[in-house]
C-alpha cells in the first residue's frame, strides 16, 4: 500500500513538473507521454491533421493528465494567456483516447480567436462548424464568421453574422452589433499615401498622435532587455511615452520621469494649450483585477512653470477595473476612455465624462451599443463630431479594425463605418489620430510587412490613383 501511494505521488509530481516545462516551452505542441503531434504549419488554412503512434495512457494515468492539461489550459485563458492555452488544449487531441468534443474544439477556437489569431481560429471553429453546426450558439457562429473575414472569406463570413442573428433572436439575447450581411463600408475614398516611420523599432511601437506644439507623441519601449513585462509573454517589454518632432528628424524623446515610471505608460492626451495631461499607467505587478488582467489607471498631471505635478489616478479610477487610453473633445470639456467597468456591453467599453470648470467629472456614461459591442472596444479619439476607434466586434477584415462614426452635440450616433482595407488588415489596426484639416494622420497596426511586433504608419491623402507604401 505504501509502495502504491509513493508511486503515484511521483507520478503526480513528475506529470506536474513536465507540464510546466511543456507550458514554459512556449508552443511545441509535443505531449510529454507519447509520440502523437499535430500537423500544423504556422500559417497554414488546412485543417489540422491529429496523428498518433502511442496509445500508452490508460487509467489513472490518462485520466489525470487530461485533467491537468485542461485545467493548464484554463489557468491561461483566465490570465489572458490564448497562445499557450490553445496550444494545452491542442495538445489534448494528441492522443487516440482524446475525442474533438464540442466543449474542446470551441476552447481552441476561443483561445486563438482572443489571441487575433484568425487563420488558427478559422481551422478549429470551421471543425466545430462541420462537426457540431446545430449546437453552436450565436456567439459562436459570430466568432466563426470573424474568422473567416480574417483569412479573406467574406461571403461565407456573411452568411455566419446572418445564422448568428437569427440564432441570437431565438436565443432572446442581444447579438453583437453588426449588421446581418456583413457588409465592410469604405468610409475613406481617394487615393492614400501610407508610410511606415522611420522611428518605429522591432518591438511594439503605438498611439501616436500630434499634440499642439507640433510634436508627435507614441509610445514605445526603450531598451526590452532592462524591463522584462510581467504579466504578457507575448508582450515582453515595459513601455514608456516619447515625443519627437518630425519635421527637424529627431530622435524620440522620453517624456519626463513625473509621468514615465517603471511600468508600462502606454496612451496619453494633452489639453490644447498643453497645461493638463491624461495618461495611461499600470499598477503595481502584483496588482490584477479579477479576470487576470492587468490594472490599470488614468492619470493627471498639470504643468506647473517647466515642471508637471505628481500624477493623480482619476476619482472614478478602481481597483476592481481597468480605465485606459484617454482622449479629449476638441473643446477639452469631455474626456473618452476604454474600460470593463460595471455597465459594460461586453469586455472592454468606450466611455465618456463630462470635465467640470472645477476639474471635476461627471459619472461616467457607456457610449451605448451603437459603438460597443459584446466583444472590444479601443484606441478612441475624437475629431468634430466623429469618433474614430477600433473594435473587434463590428463586421471587418480580422483582427481589430479602425471605425469611424459621426455624432451630434446630444452624442446621438449615425451609422458606424469601417475604413476599408487601406487602414485595416487581416491583423489588429488601431490607434487611429487624424487632423481633419489636412486630413493626414496616424495609425498603428501589426500587418505583415512590418518592422516589430506593431508598428506606427503615417497616412496622407493625395491625388495620386493609386494607395502608396513607403518603407525604409
Amino acid at each position: 500500500m505504501k509502495k502504491t501511494v509513493f508511486y503515484l505521488s511521483l507520478f503526480t509530481i513528475t506529470s506536474f513538473c513536465t507540464q510546466n516545462a511543456y507550458a514554459q516551452n512556449g508552443l511545441k505542441k509535443v505531449n510529454p507521454h507519447s509520440q502523437a503531434s499535430v500537423s500544423f504549419e504556422e500559417n497554414s488554412l488546412k485543417k489540422p491533421k491529429i496523428t498518433s503512434q502511442s496509445n500508452e495512457l490508460k487509467g489513472l494515468r490518462k485520466d489525470f493528465y487530461v485533467a491537468q492539461q485542461l485545467k493548464d489550459a484554463d489557468r491561461y485563458v483566465f490570465v489572458m494567456r490564448y497562445q499557450e492555452a490553445a496550444a494545452l488544449y491542442e495538445a489534448v487531441l494528441e492522443d487516440d483516447y482524446a475525442k474533438p468534443t464540442y466543449s474542446l474544439l470551441q476552447s481552441i477556437g476561443n483561445a486563438h480567436y482572443y489571441a487575433t489569431r484568425m487563420d488558427k481560429s478559422f481551422l478549429w471553429f470551421d471543425t466545430l462548424y462541420k462537426a457540431y453546426r446545430d449546437q453552436m450558439d450565436a456567439d459562436d457562429l459570430f466568432k466563426y464568421a470573424r474568422a473567416l473575414q480574417g483569412v479573406g472569406k467574406y461571403n461565407k463570413a456573411a452568411h455566419m453574422l446572418a445564422l448568428s442573428q437569427k440564432k441570437a433572436k431565438k436565443e432572446k439575447t442581444k447579438p453583437s452589433n453588426h449588421t446581418g450581411k456583413g457588409n465592410v463600408a469604405t468610409a475613406k475614398t481617394g487615393s492614400v499615401r501610407i508610410k511606415n516611420l522611420d522611428f518605429n523599432t522591432c518591438y511594439s511601437d503605438f498611439a501616436a498622435h500630434m499634440n499642439s506644439n507640433g510634436e508627435l507623441l507614441f509610445a514605445s519601449v526603450e531598451d526590452p532587455n532592462i524591463k522584462v513585462n510581467w504579466y504578457n509573454k507575448n508582450n515582453p517589454q515595459y513601455f514608456d511615452l516619447y515625443s519627437i518632432n518630425t519635421t527637424k528628424q529627431q530622435r524620440p524623446i522620453k517624456l519626463s520621469n513625473e509621468i514615465n515610471t517603471s511600468y508600462n505608460e502606454t496612451s496619453l492626451a494633452y489639453t490644447s494649450d498643453a497645461k493638463t495631461c491624461y495618461f495611461t499607467r499600470s499598477s503595481d505587478p502584483n496588482t490584477m483585477i479579477e479576470n487576470g488582467d492587468e490594472l490599470s489607471k488614468i492619470y493627471k498631471t498639470i504643468k506647473v512653470g517647466n515642471n508637471w505635478s505628481d500624477p493623480m489616478p482619476l476619482s472614478f479610477a478602481s481597483d476592481t477595473y481597468t480605465i485606459e487610453e484617454p482622449a479629449l473633445s476638441p473643446d477639452g470639456k469631455k474626456l473618452y476612455f476604454v474600460s470593463n467597468m460595471p455597465g459594460s456591453i461586453g469586455g472592454n467599453d468606450i466611455f465618456v465624462v463630462d470635465i467640470y470648470e472645477d476639474g471635476t467629472f461627471s459619472p461616467p456614461k457607456n457610449l451605448g451599443p451603437i459603438i460597443n459591442t459584446t466583444a472590444n472596444e479601443s484606441s478612441p479619439f475624437i475629431g468634430h463630431q466623429k469618433l474614430y476607434f477600433s473594435s473587434n466586434g463590428h463586421p471587418g477584415f480580422g483582427g481589430s479594425d479602425i471605425y469611424e462614426v459621426s455624432f451630434t452635440e446630444n452624442q446621438s450616433f449615425g451609422k458606424v463605418n469601417n475604413l476599408g482595407d487601406t487602414f485595416n488588415s487581416a491583423n489588429d489596426d488601431f490607434s487611429f489620430s487624424i487632423d481633419e484639416t489636412t486630413q493626414t494622420g496616424f495609425f498603428a497596426s501589426d500587418r505583415s510587412g512590418g518592422k516589430g511586433a506593431s508598428d506606427i504608419y503615417s497616412f496622407s491623402f493625395c491625388e495620386d490613383t493609386k494607395i502608396i507604401f513607403e518603407r525604409r
